[in-house]
């Protein structure tokens, strides 16, 4: 399997829609640098007015239009002109018009494991900026380029970020290619899920009002995203020990996640 990584700053306390927004950007921005490598750009009214047997003549066209229009645009210095037909079906000089050709060459893994699969996405946060640019020493060490296989996301502060950097950007994440889960798993090991303040907030307060659960430093965030929580006794919700220890034996407990144990808990939907 195949997933694309997103690492965004909690620091800076994105609102939901901010945060959608750069989620977006992270979505967008393997598939629109891949794309501006290999597009080229080419016009589909252009036509050559250089004899190239003769570079000293205009060239000469069947159509007695084009031969007047290849004449007149060789003789004012031009090496082409730009021309359409008119509802009469006569070749008029017209402004060019453009369109982008583009040419891609994917991995194979890219294309059936990801294209033709599911397009699995992960989205960790960064406490801040000095921990979101260890992924990228980590990537770099895994061999991954800059702008190809990863990348920023700089956003330019016009509504609610303030500034960062020299050009008045303010730098929110790092993207991802389409990765194995080896190298997936490799990159977020030291991040977890982005969760909402809100959450996160209600978490920290239960722990540490809660003489039941075992303090704050025992819960660890594992690679399949979810908190594995510790009881006194057991679970007080199914009353059993299945609530206990791994994402394995969390997952088939009654009373679900830590988190959904937590809102039902303190009465919260």
């Amino acid at each position: 399997m195949m997933r694309r990584l997103f690492i965004i700053r909690k620091d800076l306390h994105l609102s939901d829609g901010k945060l959608a927004a750069m989620v977006g950007h992270c979505a967008e921005a393997y598939w629109s640098n891949l794309i501006k490598m290999h597009t080229r750009k080419e016009s589909s009214n252009v036509f050559s007015c250089v004899d190239f047997k003769d570079i000293t003549k205009p060239l000469l066209y069947k159509r007695n239009d084009l031969c007047t229009l290849s004449e007149s645009a060789f003789y004012r210095g031009d090496k082409v002109f730009y021309a359409e037909k008119n509802e009469d079906g006569v070749f008029l000089e017209v402004a060019p018009k453009y369109s982008y050709v583009t040419s891609i060459e994917l991995d194979k893994d890219i294309y059936e494991d990801y294209l033709e699969g599911s397009f699995v996405k992960i989205i960790c946060e960064a406490k801040n900026l000095t921990q979101l640019l260890k992924v990228v020493d980590k990537a770099i060490a895994l061999g991954l380029k800059e702008n190809e296989d990863f990348g920023f996301i700089n956003d330019k502060c016009l509504t609610e970020l303030t500034p960062e950097n020299a050009d008045g950007t303010c730098t929110v994440g790092v993207w991802f290619k389409p990765l194995n889960d080896e190298i997936a798993k490799e990159l977020s090991s030291n991040y977890r899920l982005y969760s909402s303040n809100e959450v996160n907030n209600f978490i920290s307060e239960t722990v540490s009002s809660n003489d039941t659960i075992i303090p704050n430093d025992t819960i660890e965030f594992d690679e399949l995203s979810f908190y594995n929580f510790k009881l006194d006794g057991g679970c007080h919700l199914c009353g059993t020990q299945r609530c206990l220890g791994s994402y394995e034996e969390i997952k088939d407990a009654p009373c679900g996640t830590f988190v959904d144990w937590l809102k039902e808990k303190e009465g919260k939907s």
